[in-house]
């Protein structure tokens, strides 16, 4: 910056002193200045959120035409099988059903208890 000269002798110089003696000053903006900065710069983010979106819609549209399967029936692959076939059997059903046994008395005299015969393979609880 160019500070102010405090005293001009030179002649033929009085327009270079009148701007050399006055102060710096200061330019302000012209008016609506900084709202047309704002709505130029909210101009731009919105046309770039657009781009970006329409950008992401294409390759996301262009993903699922690739990938997408052909037209046309879907074609049933044979799966081979789980296990062998069963043999067939040559006996009926076979079941099994439980039976009784009869209550004893025991060796002290006291009556013993009933058993009776579970439908379930399951252990018993008590020992």
């Amino acid at each position: 910056m160019i500070t102010p000269a405090e005293h001009w002798e030179e002649p033929g110089d009085e327009e270079l002193a009148a701007l050399l003696l006055t102060g710096p000053g200061r330019l302000a903006p012209p008016p609506g200045a900084f709202e047309r900065i704002r709505r130029r710069t909210n101009r731009t983010r919105r046309l770039r959120t657009a781009a970006a979106g329409g950008a992401a819609a294409a390759v996301i549209a262009t993903l699922t035409v690739l990938l997408w399967p052909a037209a046309g029936p879907p074609t049933e692959v044979p799966a081979p099988p789980l296990a062998p076939p069963a043999a067939p059997s040559t006996h009926g059903p076979t079941t099994l059903s439980p039976t009784p046994t009869p209550s004893s008395p025991g060796d002290d005299g006291s009556a013993g208890t009933t058993a009776s015969a579970s439908t379930s393979d399951a252990p018993s609880a008590i020992p």
